[in-house]
């Protein structure tokens, strides 16, 4: 989860007209910047995708997860929220790239 909410603070960033990759650098500098967000963001913005975890995997964990927590009375509404999303970008032809390739749902230059 923490790919997506990257992916959709570098599209809001782009959509207000600041350069995502300011908003990296900025989190490299913050004790709330995770190293994995810095790397998969800096990924991300220069399209190398190279898998590491390929996105179609993490869609079939992802309905795993979702079935799993049915069976038990979980509900899980974030996983559920994100699933389809991922699955939109795995049949555009994304599958194989890693999962920070969520990101390729959004246009990332500013505006």
């Amino acid at each position: 989860m923490q790919v997506e909410a990257l992916a959709e603070t570098l599209a809001l960033t782009a959509s207000l007209g600041v350069d995502p990759a300011h908003l990296i650098e900025l989190l490299g500098d913050l004790p709330l910047g995770s190293p994995y967000s810095v790397v998969k963001g800096r990924a991300m913005l220069a399209g190398k995708l190279d898998p590491g975890f390929p996105l179609r995997l993490a869609v079939k964990d992802a309905g795993l997860v979702v079935d799993a927590a049915k069976e038990t009375g979980v509900d899980l509404p974030l996983t559920e929220a994100v699933r389809p999303r991922w699955q939109e970008v795995v049949e555009s032809g994304y599958g194989d790239e890693d999962l920070s390739a969520a990101v390729r749902r959004y246009d990332l230059r500013p505006r």
